[in-house]
């Protein structure tokens, strides 16, 4: 019995395993990122959606400065933490302030020249110092742009736009041609002017401006680095919110993702666990239907295929044990009827109520019943011994035309004086083949036993033997009554006789069967041709490889 593995339907197997992670682990990250982004904006609202982050002098506090409302400038807004703005006139006087950080001594002129502008031409003075070999201090002052470079010697060379060497009071010694020359000291407090630097890590500029009375004014702007106001404070504050709302977040989503693999994963493990426990307990009726991924849905194909099976083995199992059943009702049966007459008639002889002529009859009735009986057992025997597993056939290489054609001689002197005729036609080409002797024997005499059981003395009986390209074809057929339609069907199962067979007790119903499971050993076939040639009402063919696999 072959079981094909039937495959679930298309609309079941969505992909594979691999795929089933895959497409999650990218559902998984698309969702990551768009929590980030999420987070993200909103975090950014917080901070830039109530608050105006541009620091300095915007358009908006140069118009208030020239028009001289003070009063709305808003000191965090344009220095952040910790700074402050003062106001001068043209003479770089103090007249009006806010913050803490007010110069009470005042500016003079070198003093605000030295300051930076707040608009600049992209150049910012910076200051080294330095020492010659005799140790002597010096410090130099250079004007260098935007795009200077780390190395002092290629800012002096390319980038720079003036550099000034001061002795140790602070005197020019050494400038560049380019250097402003009305210039030949400075102060400390210059110095930390022109390079940004003020007192409290603050750093200062100016924005020199004419208001709308076309009076000269000058805004001195002390500031934070930008990192510490209140503006980057708060941005600190909401990153590192947004990076613990980010791994709630992530945490959440993994949950959520494991528990979506795990149900993906759980439900057909589940619908295999519950009809595992339903085939232990017998119960199993329906076959498992599941769509997913093709790996599980394979598992519960096969898992179906192996209930399939052993559903057939239980089914087999039951016919073989309703067979045996049978099989015991009909041995003991065909045992009981010649035993009974047996016992019988030695019962008579034994009471000395057979007349004294009559007794040789009565012994020859005893014979005959008790070599039916020793057929009977004898037959029973070799179908028991065909059935076990481990029963071999004993093959050899012969000439089957010849082994056929030595056969039929031996049997033509019974067949004739039975009253039959029998008719052969066997070429005389060689047909060589491993067969088992013996047994291809019993075979012969079962159907040709049948034949001549069966029928009238005058049929005709007829055996032929023709080469085919992988095969040989015996053919065994007979012109007498034809087998039953009622059983001709099940003609070489064990026990099958037609009703005259068994009212007449001629036959076993294990020749048939004998013959096809002898066939079968030698990995040939034996079937009862249903609508045979007109000259022939019944026959019986037999199929053998040229090369069998034994």
């Amino acid at each position: 019995m072959v079981i094909k593995l039937k495959k679930s339907k298309k609309a079941n197997r969505r992909g594979s395993i691999f795929s089933l992670l895959i497409n999650n682990y990218i559902l998984f990250t698309v969702i990551i990122i768009i929590s980030a982004i999420l987070i993200s904006s909103v975090s950014n609202y917080f901070i830039f959606g109530n608050y105006d982050a541009t620091l300095g002098l915007t358009e908006k506090y140069q118009n208030y400065l020239k028009e001289e409302k003070f009063n709305k400038l808003n000191l965090k807004e344009i220095t952040g933490e910790e700074g402050s703005i003062e106001i001068l006139d043209e003479n770089y006087n103090l007249i009006y302030s806010l913050g803490n950080d007010i110069n009470t001594e005042g500016y003079n002129e070198d003093e605000v020249n030295a300051i930076p502008d707040h608009i600049n031409n992209g150049t910012y003075l910076n200051a080294y110092d330095y020492y010659s070999e005799s140790g002597e201090s010096y410090k130099l002052i250079i004007a260098e742009s935007y795009s200077s470079n780390d190395e002092l010697e290629n800012e002096l060379e390319t980038n720079s736009n003036w550099f000034k060497v001061l002795d140790k009071n602070l005197n020019v010694i050494l400038e560049s041609d380019n250097a402003p020359a009305n210039k030949n000291h400075y102060s400390e407090k210059e110095i930390e002017y022109m390079t940004y630097s003020y007192k409290n890590e603050l750093f200062i500029e100016k924005y020199q401006y004419v208001n709308n009375e076309g009076i000269k004014r000058t805004a001195i702007i002390k500031f934070k680095d930008l990192y510490t106001n209140s503006f980057f404070k708060k941005m600190n504050i909401l990153t590192k919110i947004d990076f613990v709302v980010f791994g709630i977040a992530y945490i959440i989503l993994v949950v959520i993702f494991v528990f979506v693999l795990r149900s993906k994963f759980y439900e057909p493990l589940e619908k295999l666990n519950k009809a595992m426990e339903l085939l232990a307990e017998g119960k199993r009726k329906k076959p498992i239907d599941y769509s997913g991924p093709r790996e599980f849905v394979d598992i519960c194909d096969r898992f179906n295929v192996m209930v399939s099976k052993l559903e057939d083995s239980e089914n087999q199992r039951k016919k073989l044990m309703n067979d045996k059943e049978r099989m015991m009702a009909d041995i003991s049966h065909d045992l009981k009827t010649p035993i009974t007459s047996i016992q019988g008639y030695a019962k008579a002889l034994s009471d000395g109520i057979i007349p004294d002529g009559d007794k040789d009859k009565y012994i020859k009735i005893i014979y005959e019943k008790s070599k039916k009986l020793t057929d009977l057992i004898n037959i029973f025997h070799e179908y028991s011994k065909l059935e076990h597993p481990d029963f071999n056939l004993i093959f050899e290489k012969v000439d089957l035309s010849e082994y056929l054609r030595a056969y039929i001689a031996l049997k033509y002197e019974d067949i004739v004086e039975s009253g039959f005729n029998i008719e052969v036609d066997i070429p005389e080409e060689e047909m060589e083949m491993k067969i088992d002797k013996i047994q291809l024997q019993r075979v012969f005499d079962n159907i040709l036993g049948n034949s001549i059981k069966h029928n009238e003395k005058g049929t005709n009986i007829y055996v032929s033997l023709e080469k085919k390209s992988a095969s040989y074809e015996i053919i065994i057929a007979d012109d007498g009554k034809g087998i039953p339609k009622e059983i001709a069907g099940n003609i070489f199962e064990a026990f099958t006789v037609g009703d005259e067979s068994r009212n007449s007790r001629q036959g076993s119903g294990l020749g048939l069967a004998i013959a096809k499971t002898i066939v079968e050993l030698h990995e040939g076939t034996i079937e009862l041709v249903l609508a045979p040639p007109k000259e022939h009402s019944t026959e019986f063919k037999i199929i053998l490889k040229k090369d069998p696999k034994l």
